[in-house]
């Protein structure tokens, strides 16, 4: 909650640098001339910090680094690690946690694009035949996860248990795309998220030599966090046929808001059907809850066949702890460092 005397005073601009809060840590600097945040313990928050003084936050962007660091004693905790280094960490002792979250992650497969081979749904379904996501998660995910039928998990309301992921079928999407008129292949570019998602590295590089397979050539190129942000809001994906996408379940745990992303109102909108909008904007009206769960219930399956994404996989959330840290407690998905502790 923003204190409305202090925001009048200051402004927004002075307040995203010097925000008021209640929590139980305070920022001190940013840290962009030392690539860390430091964080002071704030004594008068109504949670305060039961036994840490001080946070730093690290920036190290490779996940092997991060590793290292962890393993060299230089940080206490990392975010972000592999699934293969967390279990080797796991091995030597160090404490893991590997969160499964209501997040799915997948490629847009966009259907208003002028001149664009994914405006038939036959190329669409073809996406997800193509790959063989059961391989992916079991090797490059290493068990944790199981393809995503759609952009919903369970748990989120909505969700539709009778749908199943697309099986790993090579020579079905070869006959689709050879029937929509691609008997020779098709070459398209994908702007991706692949920093900050557990192996999206190794994860990309197996779904683009499933998609060659079959014969379709999809260049990947590597996306920065705020350029993703201006393509997914703008629609101009500078150039690219497809961009990384994220059906956000966590964040109602309803199914309604992950929809709103496929909807033709959408603001830089990649998918765009009026049945499917009026299915879901008819669902927003329903408020009796098994009503309501049934209409969501039949967009999804409306969905599942017209494939406005590459459906693939929840999100994962590796941290590991140094053998010397204590307290370890989460609040939801996120780490309660006024928890924590540390032994000397």
């Amino acid at each position: 909650m923003i204190p409305p005397k202090y925001f009048k005073e200051v402004g927004a601009d002075t307040f995203a640098q010097k925000p008021i809060g209640t929590g139980p840590f305070a920022l001190r600097t940013w840290g962009r001339d030392i690539a860390r945040s430091i964080w002071d313990a704030s004594p008068n928050s109504w949670r305060a910090a039961k036994h840490l003084n001080r946070v730093e936050f690290v920036i190290l962007p490779e996940p092997a680094r991060r590793t290292q660091a962890l393993m060299l004693g230089e940080v206490d905790v990392a975010y972000g690690i592999g699934l293969i280094d967390g279990e080797e960490l796991a091995a030597s002792g160090m404490h893991v946690e590997i969160g499964r979250l209501p997040t799915v992650g997948g490629l847009t497969l966009p259907n208003n694009r002028d001149g664009s081979p994914l405006k038939d749904v036959r190329v669409r379904q073809a996406f997800n035949y193509a790959v063989d996501r059961e391989t992916i998660a079991k090797l490059i995910l290493r068990g944790s996860v199981t393809p995503s039928a759609n952009g919903i998990e369970p748990g989120v309301f909505g969700y539709n248990p009778a749908l199943k992921p697309y099986p790993y079928d090579p020579a079905k999407a070869k006959a689709l795309l050879a029937a929509a008129g691609y008997p020779n292949g098709i070459s398209l570019t994908a702007r991706v998220l692949a920093t900050g998602i557990t192996d999206g590295e190794a994860m990309y590089q197996r779904i683009a030599q499933d998609l060659a397979a079959v014969g379709i050539k999809v260049e990947f190129r590597n996306a920065l966090g705020p350029d993703w942000v201006g393509m997914w809001t703008s629609g101009d994906w500078k150039g690219a046929d497809i961009i990384s996408h994220t059906w956000g379940g966590s964040t109602y745990m309803d199914a309604q808001r992950p929809l709103e992303n496929i909807m033709c109102k959408k603001q830089g909108a990649f998918f765009c059907n009026p049945e499917i909008d009026a299915m879901i904007e008819e669902s927003s009206k329903t408020f009796d809850p098994v009503e309501r769960e049934k209409k969501l219930h039949a967009v999804l399956a409306k969905l599942y066949d017209l494939a406005p994404a590459l459906f693939l996989f929840p999100q994962t959330d590796v941290i590991a702890f140094s053998p010397n840290v204590t307290n370890i407690a989460f609040k939801g998905r996120f780490l309660d460092w006024a928890e924590l502790d540390i032994k000397n």
